[in-house]
């Protein structure tokens, strides 16, 4: 979906659950397309009926809900996202840190990179 297009995938969203066939990815697609176009409001709407749907975020859920995230946002998600024992990726953790750095949470950075396996860390280093 293209950015201009978040009240589409929320439509095709609504058409799937209508027709009781949404699935993790089709939430996973429409918070994605709404957080591209910022609107933060309706992907969180969406991740908590998620939530109440008894449908689990997974990595992917987390990537598209951090890609538009506030600082304050982009830290709880990532601690919920560990109590759900969702593992995060590079993607996620560089996104997470992306938001946090913008609201300048830099013990919340260097706590993921000091979480984050070797392998990422040495991503992130310079």
């Amino acid at each position: 979906f293209a950015t201009g297009a978040w009240a589409d995938a929320l439509a095709v969203l609504q058409q799937l659950k209508d027709q009781e066939e949404a699935q993790i990815r089709d939430y996973n697609a429409a918070i994605s397309a709404c957080s591209r176009a910022r609107q933060s409001r309706y992907a969180s709407s969406l991740y908590k009926e998620m939530i109440s749907q008894q449908m689990p975020p997974d990595v992917y859920t987390y990537g598209a809900l951090l890609a538009s995230a506030s600082a304050t946002s982009a830290s709880e998600l990532m601690t919920e996202m560990a109590r759900r024992g969702v593992k995060r990726n590079k993607v996620v953790t560089s996104l997470a840190m992306k938001a946090l750095v913008k609201g300048s949470h830099w013990q919340r950075v260097l706590k993921l990179l000091e979480e984050a396996p070797e392998a990422d860390a040495r991503l992130f280093t310079v």
